[in-house]
């Protein structure tokens, strides 16, 4: 350490400049101090931990917080979000007021230190100039000269003192500050993994949607198709429905021929049971038997009352069995002799489908077997053999006696040869089993009438 300069005094004594050895001490001091503000300066690039203290208040850093970059996953209430912001605030406004409480104090004992620091100095100074000023010689010179290299000393220990204690709490100012920066990265990663899982649910939810839109495209495709498949069937339903009206007309006109030439023979024939007469809707006739002016309207629609009495029940989907189209048979012909079927056989197979065949050889119990008959006589009686229809229909009365649309066909056939008493009772057995069925109601009526 250079010695301060020493200068002659009036009365020849020396005299030591103490203002120039305190500016060259406070030069090497801030000379040290340079280098430890710039290594604080490089740690912290951004903004300085401790700040000026301006009346009476300390502006501490506020750490980027991850809950302020962090998107919210879930909708929070607004409630909850201010009681969450001023309890946060709440403890930051604590944090801020213990630190600025540590620092006032921190810069009271700084200040103690620095006013007994230059009073020392003062001291030394003015005891330096009175023994100057007292002895002249070279001893009390080195004496003065000890004195105040050992102020000197006793200040720069101060100092070095300050500094350590300064470094100290830079260090642990710094320590906290990376707990924070660690926690603020815990915090980016959970958020990343949140992001992530929230990234993958988005996903299998649109994947989910666009199933499901491509499932609603599909049923509307299916539903578009479906209609115009209806409209197709709507209308080859009615080319159907004209046919079929074509076709009662072709068989009115020849009964009624067939009725004529019984007539003119002297045979009284009974009017066929397809033509029924509808009640409901209408006002009762004198002559129940006597054809209105309207007679070939109501028998058209008795024929199709008389058409969707349900046939015999089925495994497969069956048609309705046109009774009311057939013809009745003339009174020449003879009458069926009744089987009695005690196997699976009664009529001749000659004329019958191979299917229905196979069906009532593969048949296992006598409800499958009655089934099978009933299809065959439904086969015989489209075919209009209806001796053969009679047959098969008795066949599987006989093995199931729960068939009543056999009993019903029976009963229709019986009615079409004439024996009205015989069909009754096959009706009144097939109203038994479904006494709730319109069809079977209305025939009975009609045979009612007709007798």
């Amino acid at each position: 350490m250079p010695l301060s300069k020493v200068g002659k005094t009036a009365n020849g004594c020396p005299e030591v400049s103490l203002e120039k050895s305190r500016s060259a001490s406070a030069g090497r001091l801030r000379a040290e101090v340079r280098p430890v503000r710039e290594d604080r300066q490089s740690l912290t690039p951004t903004q300085p931990l401790v700040s000026k203290v301006t009346c009476g208040a300390i502006a501490l850093p506020r750490p980027i917080s991850a809950e302020r970059i962090r998107p919210s996953a879930t909708a929070i209430p607004v409630s909850a979000r201010r009681a969450a912001l001023t309890e946060r605030r709440g403890e930051k406004a604590l944090v801020l007021q213990k630190d600025l409480q540590n620092m006032e104090e921190r810069l009271a004992t700084a200040e103690r230190e620095r006013d007994w620091a230059m009073t020392a100095l003062r001291q030394s100074e003015s005891e330096l100039q009175k023994l100057l000023a007292q002895r002249c010689t070279g001893d009390a010179v080195s004496d003065v000269r000890l004195n105040h290299y050992r102020v000197l000393l006793e200040l720069l220990n101060l100092r070095c003192r300050l500094l350590e204690q300064w470094i100290e709490e830079e260090a642990a100012l710094m320590a906290q500050q990376e707990r924070h920066h660690a926690e603020a990265l815990r915090r980016m990663e959970q958020q990343v993994q949140e992001l992530a899982t929230e990234v993958v649910e988005q996903q299998a939810a649109f994947q989910e949607q666009v199933a499901a839109m491509s499932a609603q495209q599909d049923f509307s495709l299916w539903s578009d198709e479906l209609l115009r498949s209806r409209e197709k069937a709507a209308e080859e339903l009615g080319l159907l429905r004209e046919d079929m009206q074509r076709q009662d007309q072709l068989w009115h006109q020849e009964w009624t021929r067939m009725q004529q030439d019984a007539s003119r023979q002297g045979i009284d024939v009974a009017d066929p049971p397809g033509f029924l007469q509808l009640e409901e809707a209408q006002e009762p006739r004198d002559d129940p038997e006597k054809p209105g002016p309207n007679g070939w309207t109501e028998s058209l629609e008795g024929r199709a009352t008389l058409a969707t009495i349900p046939e015999a029940e089925s495994e497969e989907v069956q048609a309705q069995t046109p009774g009311g189209k057939s013809a009745a048979r003339s009174p020449e012909q003879p009458k069926a002799q009744v089987p009695s079927p005690t196997s699976r056989s009664g009529s001749s197979p000659s004329s019958v489908p191979e299917d229905l065949m196979k069906s009532l050889e593969k048949a296992s119990d006598d409800k499958q077997a009655s089934r099978a008959w009933a299809r065959i006589g439904q086969f015989h009686q489209r075919q209009k053999s209806f001796d053969q229809a009679r047959q098969a229909y008795q066949s599987a009365v006989r093995l199931d006696n729960s068939q009543h649309g056999c009993l019903a066909n029976l009963a229709q056939l019986e009615a079409h040869a004439g024996h009205v008493s015989t069909a009754k009772e096959m009706l009144a057995a097939a109203l038994r089993l479904e006494p709730s069925n319109k069809n079977y109601i209305s025939f009975s009526r009609w045979l009612s009438g007709a007798s």
